[in-house]
């Protein structure tokens, strides 16, 4: 009989520190996977440790059996999961820990002597086995998903939630953006804290930090990881997410002692669906951002002033941002959001100035690469398995019938909101 994982923190405090808890089956999956690279029974050798540092309520170490439980960490943010922890697994070692916060120095401390003189919050057992070298170890985890708003947004204002120690150190190594992200800050401190030992990492989380142009820094920098395996799943798995809007969520096993861009790696997911019964398999694909279709329309200076319109035929003057201007030989405006599926609507024409980020200015000049842009983002279906995949520029020059086809099919699409009251 599966537990029933009470919830000890309220909703809003989870919605806030982005944690989700990780349904059990697909939980239980994720072991399967991991004995598929270190083989079943893989902590009877004593050679293994594992640590999950974002534990919650230990959805991911459910299913382990009882001996191997004595090898495992289990750390959370709250001391209510602790004590809940506690009762469900007496065999491990549970502690409450801020891993964004606590420790730090020890890990990114420039030599030995300064480490000697810092003050742990780290139990004694753990440090010792982090610093045997015999010893290897598998990250499991499930980091919370919160990033801190760079400005005005809509509902619940995450501005505060990642200020953290880790995301001070992120900034002096120039991470830019990414270091507002509370996953992308958990994957920065483990990279340190287990370089140069014999380590995995069990990963559950969405496949942007794979693919996305805003995660291109993380992946140069720190994410240079072996792929072994993994599988990916719907969101609308996790409890209090929308059916309506779903998008895939991955689990990816790697080995973090050998190092490996992404871009050179094949990363083939198993798919599942709702009754964990495999469907297929996904490739995501890691390319540097510059190949990304976003990138490659030409986006012309735009100096003069025009009254901004929010649709066809709505004036957008009462807002905020304005982005009230136009460029000389101005057609049109093509509002041009990311660069993925989960953007595919928020890409339109307007017959003016559009009051949104990504709005530039069709000109005769980018004509041919606008109507080939616009068609490519928004005909194809997006289902919750592409939501985050890339659109890629073209690797080969495009015919003349492929570009009038493109621009016939803009004129009657419902994302076209040019109008004119002449002519």
């Amino acid at each position: 009989m599966e537990k029933d994982v009470s919830k000890n923190i309220s909703t809003g405090k989870q919605r806030q520190n982005g944690m989700y808890y990780t349904p059990l089956p697909f939980a239980k999956k994720a072991l399967e996977y991991i004995e598929r690279t270190l083989g079943g029974n893989w902590w009877k050798s004593g050679e293994y440790r594992l640590w999950d540092m974002a534990a919650g309520t230990g959805n991911l170490e459910y299913h382990l059996p009882k001996d191997a439980l004595k090898y495992c960490y289990l750390s959370t943010l709250y001391q209510e999961d602790v004590e809940y922890l506690q009762q469900i697994f007496s065999d491990c070692s549970v502690f409450q820990y801020d891993y964004l916060n606590d420790d730090t120095d020890s890990v990114f401390a420039d030599t030995i002597a300064l480490k000697s003189e810092l003050k742990w919050k780290m139990p004694e057992k753990l440090r010792n086995d982090l610093m045997n070298p015999k010893i290897k170890w598998i990250i499991l985890v499930n980091p919370p998903f919160a990033t801190a708003s760079a400005g005005l947004v809509q509902g619940c204002n995450k501005e505060n939630v990642s200020i953290t120690k880790v995301r001070q150190q992120m900034n002096q190594d120039n991470l830019g953006e990414v270091s507002r992200e509370l996953f992308s800050q958990f994957i920065y401190r483990i990279k340190y804290e287990f370089e140069h030992k014999t380590a995995y990492l069990g990963l559950f989380a969405k496949v942007k930090y794979i693919n996305s142009g805003n995660d291109d820094k993380l992946r140069k920098k720190i994410f240079q990881f072996h792929f072994e395996n993994g599988f990916i799943f719907s969101s609308v798995n996790f409890q209090g997410t929308s059916r309506k809007h779903q998008f895939p969520v991955s689990f990816v096993f790697w080995k973090l002692s050998e190092r490996e861009q992404l871009e050179h790696q094949k990363i083939k997911l198993d798919v599942f669906d709702e009754q964990i019964e495999k469907t297929g398999i996904k490739q995501i694909v890691a390319e540097n951002k510059e190949k990304h279709l976003n990138r490659w329309i030409v986006r012309p200076l735009a100096t003069t002033t025009f009254p901004p319109f929010s649709s066809a035929v709505t004036m957008g003057s009462d807002r905020v941002d304005r982005r009230d201007r136009i460029a000389e030989g101005f057609l049109a405006s093509m509002r041009v959001v990311g660069n993925d599926f989960l953007n595919q609507n928020l890409v339109y024409f307007l017959s003016a100035s559009a009051v949104s980020a990504g709005a530039l200015s069709v000109t005769p000049e980018n004509f041919e690469q606008a109507m080939v842009v616009h068609a490519a983002r928004r005909l194809p279906k997006a289902t919750w398995l592409n939501d985050r995949d890339q659109f890629m520029q073209p690797n080969q020059e495009l015919s003349k019938e492929f570009v009038t086809d493109c621009t016939v099919w803009n004129l009657f699409s419902n994302s076209n909101q040019t109008a004119a009251l002449r002519n």
